[in-house]
């Protein structure tokens, strides 16, 4: 089974998207994207920073399809 991931900002709880992406199938090409797409003022890649952490959404996902039958 294939896990989705996604990219929190913990200081205001809601998830950070690039375009239409909100969701990844692995950690680190959800660091890959922050790290692409991340301001270039800011040099800090995902690892060296704390604002932003990478939740696994797969146990919700399911959860909530389990709702819907």
């Amino acid at each position: 089974m294939t896990s989705i991931y996604g990219i929190l900002d913990t200081e205001t709880g809601q998830f950070i998207s690039y375009g239409a992406k909100i969701a990844w199938n692995h950690t680190r090409n959800a660091k890959n994207a922050y790290n692409y797409h991340r301001n270039y003022n800011d040099t800090k890649k995902f690892d060296e920073q704390t604002r932003y952490e990478i939740v696994n959404l797969t146990e919700a996902y399911f959860r909530l399809e389990d709702l819907k039958r």
